[in-house]
């Protein structure tokens, strides 16, 4: 079963190249909402060694004009839907761009470490989305400064 715990232990011997955003990021961050899902971000092929297989080919996520990346969605039995998103583009100004992420804070559990943006990045990566659900969190991240 893919579970964060089980995320934890298959990417031991990746370079931890991965992290989490969105809701859950800003969840773990102390603001008060309830993720509906975990948006996990990692090259390509750590979605592969996680996950065991390919992942689906470039397109446009759930049909929004602004991601572009392979995926797969995995619903755990009892937890969150994992959203694994490889090698994130968005569209900017009409021009796609790689989504790069510049910090990262951890956040530790008894089963491993998590990975998710500093809530100054975090504010910055939901003002890129742009989407009315993304700008709602602002100033619930915002307070945390």
């Amino acid at each position: 079963m893919i579970s964060l715990e089980y995320i934890c232990q298959k990417t031991v011997n990746t370079k931890d190249d991965w992290i989490i955003i969105g809701s859950a990021a800003a969840f773990l961050s102390g603001v008060d909402l309830t993720p509906q899902d975990v948006d996990f971000c990692a090259p390509a092929e750590t979605i592969r060694t996680i996950i065991g297989a390919g992942i689906g080919e470039n397109h446009i996520k759930s049909g929004q004009k602004i991601f572009s990346n392979p995926y797969e969605t995995i619903e755990p039995k009892g937890g969150l839907p994992i959203d694994f998103m490889g090698d994130l583009s968005i569209q900017i100004n009409g021009n796609w761009r790689k989504m790069s992420f510049v910090s990262r804070k951890v956040v530790s559990f008894a089963f491993g470490d998590i990975y998710i943006p500093e809530i100054w990045e975090q504010i910055e990566i939901l003002k890129a989305f742009g989407r009315s659900k993304d700008l709602a969190k602002l100033p619930m991240l915002q307070a945390l400064l």
